[in-house]
């Protein structure tokens, strides 16, 4: 880490029909760090990541992607990659296959190279049966990971997902939450959004916390969990593990447990 990917400094954006979606925001994102975005629903979760894609431009303020402003940074397509928040409104082909295919087609990558590329997401993604369907006739987890497949086809250097999670079953989850760990060993610089801040312990360097378009808070997991009453001041949900140290009286730890594994460690050296 250390090359400023991102910087964002007095970004706001308003939808032509008057709607504010973001106001005033300041902050960086590094090369390999991988950070969460979390808020309420209108929060403007889904403009931010738009915004970092270079699929909107703000209304005010200035975004640059590596220094250059982003709107004039050359192979940003190539670069960058995004998984919208419906990954639908994404699909043009008429097979799982040809979709995953979509782009690295598009920036000429080798056919071999690409059935290649194919075949181990889908198999890792649980798709390879779907590959000769349609894709506007999955289901709403299916197509979730097809959208996570068409995002990491082409091996872009930063990755945008927009709410990975939604739709997915408790083992699907867990396998997109390793490809996202993977993946952050790799020195991708990834930003991924929910509704659930534990979903994000255990995988973000950094938490951005939205509130109807402003960021309340910017900093690592470590220091956002330890406020109980900001947690609670903009209605987000402790994880149980946490609130259980709570309970125990054993939260004052230089390092919070950021998963169940790491917790259920710790109880056993604190009963012990």
């Amino acid at each position: 880490m250390g090359e400023i990917i991102y910087s964002f400094r007095d970004v706001s954006f308003k939808y032509p029909d008057g709607t504010v979606a973001l106001t005033n925001l300041n902050f960086e994102v590094l090369s390999g760090e991988c950070i969460g975005v979390v808020g309420a629903t209108g929060s403007g979760k889904s403009t931010l990541l738009l915004l970092m894609a270079g699929l909107l431009s703000p209304s005010n303020g200035k975004i640059k992607y590596k220094g250059t402003n982003i709107s004039l940074y050359p192979n940003l397509r190539q670069e960058i990659a995004i998984l919208f928040q419906n990954p639908i409104n994404q699909f043009l082909n008429s097979s799982v296959y040809d979709e995953i295919a979509y782009v690295p087609r598009q920036l000429g990558i080798s056919e071999d190279v690409i059935k290649r590329r194919v075949i181990s997401l889908a198999e890792r993604l649980d798709l390879t049966e779907l590959l000769t369907r349609s894709p506007f006739k999955v289901s709403g987890g299916e197509a979730r990971r097809v959208g996570i497949a068409m995002t990491l086809s082409y091996s872009p250097e930063t990755i945008l997902l927009d709410e990975p999670f939604s739709d997915l079953s408790p083992k699907y989850i867990d396998i997109v939450k390793e490809m996202l760990r993977e993946l952050k060993e790799e020195g991708k610089t990834i930003v991924f959004s929910s509704h659930s801040l534990e979903q994000m312990l255990g995988l973000v360097d950094k938490v951005i916390i939205l509130d109807h378009g402003s960021i309340l808070r910017f900093g690592d997991p470590q220091s956002i969990i330890r406020d109980r009453e900001f947690i609670e001041g903009v209605d987000l949900e402790l994880p149980c593990y946490i609130k259980l140290l709570n309970i125990l009286g054993i939260d004052i730890l230089a390092d919070l447990p950021l998963n169940i594994d790491t917790y259920l460690k710790l109880i056993k050296e604190y009963l012990h």
